[in-house]
Order: structure tokens, then sequence, then C-alpha cells
């Protein structure tokens, strides 16, 4: 740690491999990653960026425009028992 980075400490995933594998680990070296990857900046999701719903005007007006489309039902004639 010359440049006020810990280069030598494992990641929390490296950790976890670790100990799939059966390797024994320490708890400090767990307390440690997981201090790191709080301090770290999360990154937004762009998945959720990409994929934006479209609002409720915007689907009213295309509902209106699909039924323009469509041609009136017909009303059923109503028969008369005798």
């Amino acid at each position: 740690m010359i440049d006020g980075i810990l280069n030598n400490a494992p990641s929390m995933g490296e950790l976890e491999a670790r100990a799939k594998a059966g390797e024994p680990v320490s708890l400090l070296d767990v307390a440690e990653a997981a201090k790191a990857e709080a301090k770290k900046p999360k990154q937004p999701r762009r998945t959720a960026q990409k994929q934006k719903k479209p609002s409720i005007r915007a689907q009213l007006a295309a509902a209106k425009e699909e039924q323009k489309k469509k041609p009136p039902k017909r009303e059923q004639s109503k028969e008369l028992e005798v």
C-alpha cells in the first residue's frame, strides 16, 4: 500500500471462491473486504435507464388511436318472442 489503495487485500469474490474450495478464510479478511466494498462508489444500473416505461398519457393516447382504427361493434338485435 504505497498509493493509499490496498493492493494485497483480497476481494469478497476471491474470499468466497476460497471458502467454496475448502480453504480456511480469516474473518478479519472478510471484514476488511466488506468495508472496502462499502467504500466503493456504487455504479447505477444501466439496464434500468435503458428500459423506460411509457407514460400513462402516452398509453391512453395509443389506446384511443387503436379504438379509432377498429370498426364499432354491432349491437345484437333483440328478437321479440311470440
